[in-house]
């Protein structure tokens, strides 16, 4: 239940054009953010729509966005850069990189929808903290900071967040078809996906804490309405 009302809501924006968001002569900061997140919501999602058309068009495996990886390089085990009395500087063999695939989906049906889910699902987490933050930027510039709405919207980006950076910690730990099948160089080992889950994990924390605060404030708020 907690996000079926605002799966509909999500949904229901989608047939909303862009171009019908009617300007505001007041402008104000939280008018500005709301424009900002809209706008960049609804580029992404022509950016997906157009990729998910070309992929149909196209024939081939590739995800929404190069994969990140990690690659280990023997030739750098050990490696002192830079040695001196009192400072040694070591590059470790370990390195971060991006990979794109191609290949037909007929061959490599399964191999397909791995690498398009974790790119869609990718995508997804974008959309819907632009979607939702769009929203509480919009009740903040309507005068209603106070909404019941806003810490449900704060709280929906956090956790739309906080889940994917647990989902990107597995990846590292899944297979990684075709790449492991892969005939490398001698030295060089692509060792698993590496999406970044910090900025995941701490931005979602940070919304969950506003969350908090904007219902004691939508409480408080009430409370003195009552008073009055």
């Amino acid at each position: 239940m907690f996000f079926s009302n605002y799966s509909i809501l999500f949904v229901s924006e989608l047939n909303k054009p862009f171009w019908s968001m009617k300007l505001k002569k007041d402008w104000s900061l939280a008018y500005f953010l709301y424009y900002i997140f809209k706008i960049t919501f609804w580029l992404y999602l022509v950016t997906i729509c157009l990729e998910i058309l070309n992929t149909s068009t196209s024939g081939s495996v590739f995800s929404l966005q190069p994969i990140p990886v990690q690659v280990e390089i023997d030739e750098l085990k050990g490696v002192n850069d830079i040695r001196t009395e009192n400072i040694s500087v070591n590059i470790y063999d370990a390195m971060r990189g991006s990979m794109s695939i191609d290949a037909r989906i007929s061959d490599y049906p399964g191999a397909f929808f791995y690498y398009f889910g974790i790119g869609f699902f990718n995508w997804l987490v974008l959309l819907i903290g632009l979607y939702f933050g769009g929203e509480l930027f919009k009740k903040v510039a309507e005068g209603d900071p106070f909404s019941a709405q806003n810490p449900r919207y704060l709280f929906i980006i956090g956790w739309s967040f906080i889940i994917p950076s647990a989902i990107y910690v597995a990846l590292a730990y899944l297979p990684i078809p075709l790449i492991e099948g892969l005939d490398l160089p001698p030295g060089i080992e692509v060792k698993r996906i590496l999406y970044n889950q910090d900025w995941h994990l701490i931005s979602g924390i940070v919304s969950i804490v506003f969350g908090y605060v904007f219902k004691e404030g939508a409480r408080i708020y009430e409370e003195q309405k009552l008073t009055v």
